[in-house]
């Protein structure tokens, strides 16, 4: 799932630079939600920076060692 996946109705723009999700009545599960986000912007970082996972780490300002085992959790 990624934000755009979510209706509009649900997500609010609140001058952040990521949009603030509005929770559905109906619920959602949140550890699946979180895991796609954090999933996404991996790819992403790992897009950027050519798969170079140091500079992708940094971007996430994140450690390596941290981002290879989400990567290995993940993917």
């Amino acid at each position: 799932i990624d934000v755009e996946d979510i209706p509009l109705e649900y997500r609010k723009e609140d001058g952040h630079k990521l949009p603030l999700l509005r929770l559905p009545k109906e619920g959602l599960n949140l550890k699946a939600v979180v895991s796609e986000i954090e999933k996404n912007l991996i790819e992403q970082a790992l897009a950027i920076t050519n798969g170079n996972k140091n500079k992708a780490a940094e971007l996430l300002q994140m450690n390596r060692t941290t981002l290879v085992e989400k990567i290995k959790r993940l993917f």
